[in-house]
C-alpha cells in the first residue's frame, strides 16, 4: 500500500480490508469507536499518529507503517 509519505487519509487506509485489520490490531480501542473513526477518516495517517503520540511509541509506529506498506 502506498502511504503517500503518511499523507494517505485514514479513510483510504480503512477502505483496504487488510489495512483495517492491521489498524484494529494497533489501535483496538479506537477501532470500535464509531465517532472517533468518523472524525478521523479525513485525517492523514501522519496526523493520527501525531495525535496518538504518548500512547504509541516510535518503534510501534515504524512497525505499523511497515505492515501497511507491505499490503
Amino acid at each position: 500500500m502506498d502511504l503517500k509519505n503518511g499523507a494517505i487519509t485514514v479513510g483510504e487506509v480503512l477502505a483496504h480490508p487488510g489495512a483495517r485489520d492491521i489498524l484494529r490490531a494497533y489501535f483496538p480501542q479506537a477501532a470500535d469507536n464509531a465517532l472517533l473513526l468518523g472524525m478521523a477518516r479525513s485525517w492523514t495517517l501522519n496526523r493520527v499518529l501525531r495525535q496518538a503520540g504518548g500512547q504509541v511509541d516510535g518503534e510501534r509506529v515504524r512497525q505499523l507503517r511497515e505492515e501497511l506498506e507491505r499490503l
